[in-house]
């Protein structure tokens, strides 16, 4: 499994080649309170025995900190584009070189241990508008659950500093992952929407960066999308009527290697480490001039 961390925040997509260069240079609380009222007990001291257990159960599970974990994270600020950050990588990573020399591009997948892929199940819970218009912004909350019998590891920092903690700035590994966005119709036609939300990002150098997430467990996220097409592409053009919105989990390692002063990156998909199941939300897609009708 690739190691994690780095220096991009809206990380670009993968090339489809397997390899290619150029350029080449050198818990719960398990505990159950049980009460055997009598039946000739009055009624007001039932009530009082039940406002009893109320509060003991209360002080349970304040008492319990595997109760308290409220895995939320917010992930609708702006995320970083890759023409803001174009550069940045390369301008960090090789300090002592006058200019990068050459490197090379390397694309690669990461396998699951035992060759079988981890089932989650990632869900948009809500639309704070179920009938968006063409061109506007939606927020929603999305969950990601682990189906599986086995743990996985994700991602769980917003800071995009933790890429380079703990490592030299011409040897930089780190992993990220974020939520995109689909629209499918009734004739199962589907458009991949603009998403507007930040990445999550892990190391291994940085404690804390990566979150575990057992079987049966889940994280919630806030995000934010765009109702417009990615790709604009006919036939298959977002226009207004009812879709489902769905999303999907995305993970991908990265590495940046200097050598020579040439800058070698590497990207790492985890398409086939997890086998994912996106139920969709009913949402009415009005025309654009909508926005001015509100």
């Amino acid at each position: 499994m690739p190691t994690d961390s780095s220096v991009v925040s809206h990380l670009p997509k993968p090339r489809s080649l397997d390899v290619e260069f150029f350029l080449p240079s050198k818990s719960p609380v398990r505990g159950a309170l049980f009460a055997i009222l009598d039946s000739e007990v009055r009624q007001e001291e039932n009530e009082a025995m039940k406002s009893s257990l109320g509060l003991f159960l209360a002080f349970l599970w304040i008492s319990n900190p595997d109760s308290q974990k409220n895995n939320f994270v917010d992930l609708t600020r702006p995320p970083i584009t890759h023409n803001q950050t174009e550069g940045h990588d390369r301008r960090d990573v090789t300090d002592g070189c006058e200019k990068a020399d050459g490197g090379g591009i390397a694309d690669g997948w990461v396998k699951p241990d035992g060759g079988l892929p981890r089932d989650i199940l990632v869900q948009v819970l809500s639309v704070k508008n179920a009938k968006p218009a063409l061109g506007s912004e939606l927020e929603a909350t999305v969950q990601l659950r682990n189906a599986d019998a086995r743990p996985i590891q994700i991602p769980w920092s917003t800071e995009q500093r933790i890429i380079r903690d703990g490592q030299k700035s011409d040897d930089l590994h780190w992993e990220a992952g974020t939520f995109e966005f689909m629209l499918r119709d009734g004739k199962n036609n589907h458009v991949r929407l603009k998403s507007e939300t930040g990445w999550l990002y892990s190391s291994k150098f940085s404690d804390g960066s990566r979150l575990t997430i057992k079987p049966g467990e889940s994280i919630t996220a806030f995000v934010r999308l765009k109702i417009e097409d990615e790709y604009a592409i006919e036939p298959f053009r977002l226009k207004e009527g009812k879709w489902q919105l769905s999303a999907e989990w995305l993970h991908i390692g990265r590495e940046l290697h200097v050598k020579n002063c040439g800058v070698w990156s590497a990207y790492f998909h985890y398409d086939g480490y997890y086998r994912q199941r996106s139920p969709g939300v009913t949402i009415q897609v009005m025309a654009s001039n909508s926005l001015e009708n509100k």
